[in-house]
């Protein structure tokens, strides 16, 4: 009687398990996230809250900005791993909020779409960073830092001080990218900080996807300068598209 042959399968490693949960956890934040900007938009569009929820975003950040700092200060001193994972989970959490109270105080409900762009990007990123290859993860910085900008550019002057200062943080974010890319692409993915060298791509990675992504993104910025806030409009949907199509070439590289 034959015996039935038993398929030789890859074992799970511990690694693999802590990406796991690592990503189980960003998720489960940006879902607290999301919905608790949702209430914050229930409680601020109703007239007998509207005036409460405002008077309390000052109260919020400032407490909030407290739990960061005594969050860091226990980072600090925990040794413990558990100890470290609650106190940057919770340093992580009590940041957002001071932060997205603060933009509130200013700016009110006009942030509110803006916020949840940048939630849902930050815990995709997050799990970019955990699954694909890095160079993808800068290509995905590149993109939503570009689309979060395009979205901004769409809602104001191009002749504003928030215009030109937006552009001059994006266009040092695509030379830092630009220079890292070819700084490893030298020297086999890695790179130097003092004497100290970090493996920030394979060795074998191609940069041709990264030049490409800053020289595309860096003409778009020029043209919404040139044509204004409606050709950012459409810039911003180009970004989606371009994060999918690397998304797909990406995975099939995993694959």
């Amino acid at each position: 009687m034959a015996m039935k042959k038993t398929r030789n399968t890859k074992p799970v490693s511990k690694k693999d398990d802590i990406i796991i949960y690592n990503i189980i956890i960003a998720l489960c934040l940006v879902c607290l996230a999301v919905v608790a900007l949702l209430q914050v938009n229930r409680l601020a569009i109703q007239i007998d809250t509207m005036v409460e929820t405002y008077d309390a975003t000052i109260y919020v950040a400032i407490a909030a900005a407290v739990c960061t700092i005594l969050s860091l200060i226990a980072n600090l001193i925990f040794k413990a791993k558990a100890g470290k994972l609650i106190s940057l989970i919770g340093m992580i959490l009590f940041g957002t909020v001071a932060i997205s109270a603060a933009l509130l105080r200013v700016y009110w409900t006009t942030v509110i779409p803006l916020l949840f762009f940048v939630y849902i990007a930050a815990g995709v990123l997050f799990i970019i960073f955990e699954i694909y290859q890095h160079e993808f993860f800068l290509i995905s910085c590149l993109t939503t830092l570009a689309g979060c900008c395009f979205y901004i550019f769409s809602k104001i002057s191009p002749l504003s001080f928030k215009f030109y200062f937006l552009c001059l943080v994006f266009v040092i974010f695509v030379a830092t990218c630009a220079f890292l890319t070819f700084t490893a692409s030298k020297h086999g993915g890695k790179i130097s900080l003092g004497k100290r060298q970090f493996q920030l791509f394979v060795p074998d990675f191609s940069p041709i996807f990264l030049y490409a992504t800053c020289v595309i993104w860096a003409l778009c910025l020029i043209a919404v300068a040139c044509l204004g806030s409606t050709f950012a409009y459409y810039c911003m949907f180009a970004a989606m598209v371009y994060e999918l199509i690397a998304a797909c070439y990406y995975t099939i590289k995993l694959t």
